[in-house]
């Protein structure tokens, strides 16, 4: 990947997991999938958390079950194995039974123990060992599908919606749906690009292009809008722009926006946002919209802010 590629498009702080994922969203499961011990799967799995990624193209993706890339896509497995290797990370406070030294003084010994060990689940398919990476991180955190609290600690982690998800019909869940599916639609461009020439998507039937990138076409689309609709816009200034003509230094442009019109491929400059959103707090009350910039980092926008988003090319780069 050449380097202005990573600067235009995954130069956010999260550019790691970027790479991760564009390796990760054309693997292969036509060929056996797992390990031919549970030994030999626990032990990819836990180099797999102690490092905080898996190695794409190697035999290490494949300790974690094909059922958990399914439901978790690529993004979604990633983030659960960082809180895993948090959690890992966190040492154990023991104490000592309370010695009273005094009328009203206590003694009590504190040591640091390791973090307790990780309970990896393992499930065998045909004669191949797998983890089972959900269920394993359900056990470690005494989460249970049954009362949706694994369902609520998913989504906190991921933003995926699985089965079972409380209020899954709310705005707060349909607002951080909106932001990941602009974060994976960031991520389909940045490959995009790579494969043709570090140059943008034609404006017509730019969603056709990039859907080879992306695990479903439900990324396509604001979850507060109907089945069939789309409501995401791409720049128009940047389509058939390659990133020589577009990037600048220490300045990103708008990628991708919701836009008012629904139909699929739209292309515009911001003049038809849509606010769709209860804003966040810490933007203040009131409606508010998503939009994602060049470099792969979110943001929301409201009607009343002063400064719009970048969406013209800077002028020494054109």
């Amino acid at each position: 990947m050449k380097k202005s590629l990573q600067n235009q498009l995954l130069g956010c702080a999260c550019a790691a997991l970027f790479l991760l994922l564009a390796g990760s969203i054309g693997w292969s499961q036509k060929q056996p999938y797992g390990f031919e011990t549970p030994e030999e799967a626990a032990k990819k799995f836990a180099q797999a958390v102690h490092y905080g990624e898996l190695h794409a193209h190697t035999r290490d993706r494949q300790a974690i079950s094909s059922a958990d890339w399914d439901k978790l896509d690529s993004d979604g497995v990633a983030r659960i194995l960082e809180k895993l290797q948090e959690q890992s990370k966190r040492p154990q406070f023991v104490t000592t039974k309370p010695k009273k030294t005094a009328k009203d003084t206590v003694e009590i010994g504190v040591a640091v123990a390791p973090p307790p060990s990780l309970p990896v689940v393992i499930v065998k398919s045909g004669n191949l060992y797998t983890v089972d990476l959900l269920a394993t991180f359900a056990k470690r955190n005494n989460l249970r599908a049954e009362d949706g609290s694994l369902q609520g600690a998913v989504f906190k982690e991921t933003s995926i919606v699985l089965p079972g998800l409380r209020n899954a019909d709310s705005p707060h869940v349909k607002n951080r749906v909106c932001r990941r599916n602009l974060q994976l639609l960031s991520l389909a461009i940045a490959q995009y690009v790579q494969d043709y020439d570090e140059r943008y998507p034609r404006a017509q039937n730019w969603q056709e292009n990039l859907q080879p990138y992306t695990k479903s076409r439900e990324v396509f689309r604001c979850p507060e809008l109907r089945q069939g609709e789309s409501g995401y816009a791409l720049n128009a200034n940047l389509v058939e722009k390659t990133l020589h003509e577009v990037e600048r230094p220490g300045l990103s442009m708008v990628l991708f926006y919701e836009t008012k019109d629904t139909r699929p491929s739209v292309v515009g400059r911001g003049d038809d946002m849509a606010y769709r959103h209860d804003a966040p707090r810490f933007v203040g009350d009131g409606l508010s919209q998503n939009f994602i910039f060049t470099n792969g980092i979110p943001s929301v926008w409201r009607p009343d802010f002063k400064n719009k988003p970048q969406f013209d090319a800077p002028a020494q780069a054109r």
